[in-house]
């Protein structure tokens, strides 16, 4: 089943450093092992036009989507075309950025900027 996981999911390191546009074709609802919870959740999963991998969703990514589709409900989503982008989430572990395409590239937003640590306080014109 790993094997299969690594081959049907997206990862950052697939996208290679670059930031992707890419269209919502199907939304569906898995249940997927979470380590953190150590059982398994019921987790939201896109698939993408013309692209073998499909993405599982955590919460940060879907609550990204429910604000660019303005859409809480997930099967409306389909034929929105967003972005991909490969960034530093908190904690300094790599993640994949869901974002707007009419916002253009939206690793754009974040490049240059520090990792924040939990309970840092922001700097703000620094």
């Amino acid at each position: 089943m790993v094997y299969d996981y690594y081959r049907l999911y997206l990862k950052v390191s697939d996208l290679q450093g670059k930031t992707v546009t890419v269209k919502v074709s199907r939304v569906s609802v898995e249940a997927h092992y979470s380590p953190k919870a150590k059982r398994e959740e019921n987790c939201i999963v896109l698939d993408f036009e013309g692209k073998k991998r499909a993405l599982i969703l955590n919460r940060g990514q879907a609550d990204d989507m429910t604000r660019i589709t303005n859409e809480e409900d997930e099967t409306r989503w389909v034929g929105t075309e967003i972005t991909l982008a490969p960034v530093k989430g908190l904690g300094g572990r790599d993640t994949i950025k869901v974002g707007h395409k009419a916002l253009g590239n939206a690793a754009g937003l974040f490049k240059g900027a520090a990792v924040m640590k939990k309970n840092q306080p922001l700097e703000v014109g620094k």
